[in-house]
């Protein structure tokens, strides 16, 4: 199996918009708030184990991937990050940067 790109997905305002293609695993599931002031920023890890959903709810900011594309996130968007992937999030907006996030375990 190819290994997916990190991406970002517009959401388009409907009911349902796909982001990551598939069923979650939903016993597996990690997600919370995260809210960042202008210049903050979460701190770079790795995915490991897991695949990433940031869904943006206000702000901008710069989704850093350490070997790929670097996604821009920005409000009604949402950015994918693959397992086995470092990456951080900063805020480099002059508001909050307002997102969920929402982790899986693939294996």
């Amino acid at each position: 199996m190819e290994r997916p790109a990190p991406r970002r997905v517009a959401l388009s305002g409907a009911a349902r918009t796909p982001i990551a293609g598939g069923p979650p695993e939903s016993l597996a599931i990690r997600s919370g708030g995260v809210v960042l002031r202008p210049g903050e920023r979460m701190a770079a890890h790795d995915s490991g184990s897991y695949e990433e959903v940031l869904v943006v709810l206000a702000g901008a900011g710069e989704f850093i991937v350490s070997d790929g594309p670097r996604p821009a996130p920005a409000p009604e968007t949402a950015v994918y990050c693959p397992p086995d992937t470092r990456h951080e999030l900063v805020n480099t907006g002059s508001a909050e940067l307002r997102c969920v996030h929402v982790a899986a375990r693939t294996r």
